[in-house]
């Protein structure tokens, strides 16, 4: 069985490193993709750990070891990288689920509901101002102005009366009354989440941050530096290997 000597993948490294620049160079010309970037990276470095160790002398086992930080922690930078891709990547996800529908003719109507039952002469004890509160409301949301749905709710959940559960409501005129404010609630909530989730999906909260070119160079780093750092930490994890199984490592070097 014939074994390769330390000399033999020396060179044959060296000339891989040579193809593999020049295979990089070509398909950045030819615009063959990023997977491909990849690969060859991989393989260059993979060449040029190996052609380096080769022709380094005195490798000593402590030494090798060594090499452990850096791989390690080139990896570790690369999943950190990846990592902090994640809020980006999520925002972009939520950005896509369609919101559930809204209609304010749907508030006004459940509105109109709450305005009977609050002023219904019947409900005991009485509501006047809940009444008051429910018509100022109704007639705000039938104007042309914009309404401030969370303003809103928290006018209105501020004078509700709960001071009794649904099952202790005597009549049904007051079931009625709890059930249609709850609605009218749901509705006022709703529609401050909507608005406000339109908010942040139409402004790029990051806009405006940082300069444009820094914004450019530090996307760019995120999005792709860390698949290149991660593939030359394995190439230098193989490389060590390769020491280890020939034996390049001793005290008297090969």
């Amino acid at each position: 069985m014939q074994t390769w000597h330390r000399e033999d993948i020396g060179w044959l490294a060296g000339v891989t490193a040579v193809v593999s620049l020049l295979l990089l160079i070509a398909s950045s010309r030819l615009e063959l993709g990023f997977t491909v970037y990849v690969v060859l990276w991989f393989a260059l470095w993979l060449a040029i750990f190996h052609w380096g160790f080769a022709k380094t002398s005195g490798l000593t086992q402590t030494r090798v070891r060594k090499i452990d930080y850096w791989y390690l922690g080139a990896s570790a930078i690369a999943v950190f990288l990846a990592a902090s891709l994640l809020p980006t990547q999520r925002n972009e996800y939520l950005k896509r689920i369609p919101l559930p529908a809204f209609q304010k003719a749907d508030v006004i109507r459940d509105v109109q509901e709450y305005v009977r039952w609050s002023c219904d002469d019947r409900l005991v004890p009485p509501a006047p101002r809940q009444c008051a509160a429910a018509n100022t409301l109704r007639d705000h949301l039938s104007g042309t102005d914009d309404v401030d749905y969370a303003t809103e709710a928290e006018r209105f959940q501020a004078m509700l009366v709960q001071e009794r559960s649904p099952q202790q409501r005597d009549t049904e005129i007051e079931r009625q009354f709890y059930k249609s404010e709850q609605v009218v609630l749901e509705d006022l909530n709703f529609g401050a989440y909507y608005f406000q989730t339109l908010r942040e999906r139409a402004a790029d909260k990051r806009e405006g941050r940082y300069p444009p070119t820094i914004e450019a160079l530090y996307l760019g780093v995120q999005t792709f530096m860390w698949p290149f750092l991660l593939v030359m930490a394995l190439a230098l994890r193989l490389t060590k290997t390769t020491i280890e199984v020939y034996g390049w490592a001793t005290d008297n070097p090969i």
